[in-house]
């Protein structure tokens, strides 16, 4: 089904031990997004934090649903380990807690 007119959510993770994610890790996020999402783009991607390079999975999803989304971070961020998740939606970027 098409989506029409919806927002274009992007969300950053990223590896806390500065690595790249493993195939194991990478296939977690991928059932992790699927849950509530069947359609959605993962790039790699390379981020820098405070100097230091940050290997990073982006993750971007159309979707009219933002709870959905943030779901979704919420859920990434205690799989990952981490406090939060950086998402964009509307060119805003906002780091999403982990609950």
């Amino acid at each position: 089904m098409p989506l029409t007119d919806a927002p274009l959510y992007s969300i950053y993770a990223g590896n806390n031990a500065f690595k790249p994610f493993t195939e194991v890790e990478e296939k977690q996020i991928l059932v992790i997004v699927g849950e509530l999402f069947s359609s959605f783009t993962l790039l790699p991607a390379l981020g820098v934090i405070e100097g230091k390079e940050l290997p990073r999975l982006l993750i971007q999803i159309a979707s009219h649903d933002r709870e959905a989304v943030v779901t979704t971070c919420r859920k990434l961020a205690d799989a990952l380990n981490q406090r939060w998740i950086g998402m964009c939606e509307g060119g805003l970027y906002t780091s999403v807690p982990m609950n």
